[in-house]
């Protein structure tokens, strides 16, 4: 018993060490490799589409319109450092989300 207790005990600590997934909101900058800026214009859930998405414009060619890209390509391209995100107004001073 003491042996399903540790490990227990272990996957509870790992699962509060684990950090937040990055999330972006409605107004964010997303600055990519080349040095241009994405705008968010909207995101949305699993339930709506297949995967989790974010819907943005790209400031340098807005006449090419909406695009989107999933929130796991663009989770994967910021963990490794290509994609960097600037928070807009959408976050509030009372939000506790980790920085980006």
């Amino acid at each position: 018993m003491s042996n399903i207790a540790a490990v227990r005990r272990l996957k509870d600590k790992l699962a509060k060490e684990k950090p937040k997934p990055l999330e972006v909101r409605k107004g964010d900058i997303i600055i990519n490799p080349k040095g241009l800026a994405i705008i968010v214009i909207g995101t949305t859930s699993d339930t709506e589409t297949l995967k989790e998405t974010v819907i943005y414009v790209e400031q340098s060619f807005p006449q090419d319109g909406k695009k989107t890209m999933t929130y796991d390509r663009l989770r994967k391209l910021h963990r490794k450092g290509n994609y960097t995100v600037h928070k807009g107004p959408a976050w509030s001073e009372d939000d506790t989300v980790d920085p980006v």
